[in-house]
């Protein structure tokens, strides 16, 4: 089965204000380029600076090409998560991904069921397991006791770097439980280590190079690719990655995308001035 290629798709600002035109015509632009699916309003796309009605308006605008999104709903509030997943399971999008609660940290194992049970037994879930951010890590335990209690969990997205615990998740939960990467220095190690695909931000910006990697990440040419990808994000992260995002993206697509939202704060020009010419010197390297 050919793995799969995830865009977890930043979210483009005007004015402080959700452009939602600009939003669409970059999500079909690298789905254009060989994208399986998006992954919307998750860390990558500032998810926890969009308001409740931004998440809903956003699902409307997306419900044209449905099966190709899975959408990230987690928040602190469940009845409005609730209303996101069912608004999710009436457009038939994909999936809808679910973080667990952030900001209260060590929540009890019992509260973090009872949440993923009332959510994910209305719509297919993809748990999203972020324990740097939510300080709630994910565990089999959890993941087999939602399902067993009616809940619909069909897979997990990892985002730490820990090969071992994506692993034993696939071993536990079975082929027919997703189990997918985000970190993206790790994109070969995971797929070789039978994981179903990668969920990675440098595919909002290295599109084709990282569309090229899962294709062929058996082969010696995917090596390359990973030292582009993995030298690039190393650069991305010094300035902020989350910011410097919307930089990389209109260096390589040529297409701008706005600025991150406050508290998160675009680069300065000459900071935009030293990223790109980093990016640039890598790719030249590299590909060469």
């Amino acid at each position: 089965m050919d793995k799969m290629k995830i865009c977890p798709m930043i979210t483009p600002f005007h004015n402080n204000k959700v452009d939602y035109e600009k939003m669409h015509f970059f999500g079909e632009l690298i789905l254009s380029k060989g994208i399986d699916l998006l992954f919307l309003c998750g860390t990558t796309g500032l998810g926890p600076t969009l308001s409740h009605e931004e998440k809903m308006k956003i699902m409307e605008v997306f419900s044209d090409i449905s099966s190709k999104v899975i959408m990230q709903i987690g928040s602190l509030n469940t009845s409005e998560v609730v209303e996101l997943a069912k608004k999710a399971k009436s457009l038939n999008f994909r999936a809808i991904a679910l973080l667990p609660p952030y900001y209260y940290f060590d929540v009890p194992e019992s509260w973090l069921i009872r949440y993923f049970l009332d959510v994910s037994r209305i719509y297919d879930t993809i748990v999203y397991n972020f324990p740097k951010t939510t300080n709630n890590p994910i565990s089999t335990k959890i993941v087999k006791e939602v399902n067993a209690k009616g809940g619909r969990i069909i897979g997990i997205k990892e985002t730490l770097p820990d090969i071992s615990h994506m692993i034993n998740f696939k071993w536990e939960m079975g082929d027919d439980f997703l189990v997918l990467s985000g970190p993206d220095d790790l994109i070969i190690p995971a797929l070789r280590s039978g994981l179903d695909g990668i969920i990675g931000s440098s595919s909002n910006y290295l599109t084709d190079i990282f569309v090229r990697i899962i294709r062929n990440y058996e082969k010696i040419e995917a090596e390359n690719l990973q030292k582009i990808i993995s030298s690039c994000l190393a650069e991305v992260k010094k300035y902020g990655q989350w910011s410097a995002n919307y930089t990389a993206i209109r260096h390589f697509h040529g297409l701008d995308v706005g600025q991150p939202r406050p508290p998160l704060l675009p680069l300065e020009p000459e900071q935009e001035r030293e990223l790109v010419t980093s990016l640039h010197n890598i790719t030249t390297a590299l590909k060469n």
